[in-house]
């Protein structure tokens, strides 16, 4: 074999060696391998389940399922601190104040939006459920979960979940 054969074999070694050396610290303080995960189901019967519900804080992974015959549109909000969700003031069409939908945060009166998710899809028993899937980072406090299409809050269709440590 001559030097120049062993020259690109060297330089493929030496960029996995590099590779190796670039994503393993990463993959070590990888918070996504350390996030708790959480199943959401919205029910037939117009209720939220969490299963289990956040309780650290950190990454979470929620995994929100429409098992409902009725549209939904989830919206995740941690409270103000003293605030519950018989306090919070809904608009004239029975939903949240969430901004604009450029508006990637929002401060309501009494709450803050965390995340806020396109309208899911009635399920009607197909074999393909209807989920989303989202990342967010929770702070102590307390959060909910509800359905933020009009009338859907009023209809108690949402959870309350308190992030403790």
């Amino acid at each position: 074999m001559t030097a120049a054969m062993g020259a690109p074999r060297q330089r493929r070694r030496l960029g996995l060696a590099l590779a190796f050396a670039l994503v393993l610290p990463t993959l070590s303080g990888c918070d996504a391998l350390r996030a708790q995960k959480a199943d959401i189901f919205i029910t037939r019967e117009a209720t939220i389940f969490l299963d289990p519900p956040p309780t650290e804080t950190g990454e979470a992974i929620l995994t929100i399922e429409n098992d409902d015959d009725a549209e939904h549109r989830p919206l995740i909000i941690r409270l103000d601190e003293g605030t519950s969700m018989a306090e919070l003031e809904v608009g004239e069409d029975g939903r949240l104040d969430v901004g604009r939908p450029i508006d990637l945060e929002f401060q309501g009166d009494g709450y803050r939006v965390v995340a806020k998710l396109d309208t899911m899809r009635p399920y009607y028993g197909q074999s393909t459920r209807i989920k989303t899937v989202v990342h967010v980072h929770l702070r102590q406090g307390m959060y909910a979960i509800v359905d933020n299409l009009p009338g859907g809050i009023d209809a108690g269709t949402f959870a309350v979940f308190e992030v403790t440590a």
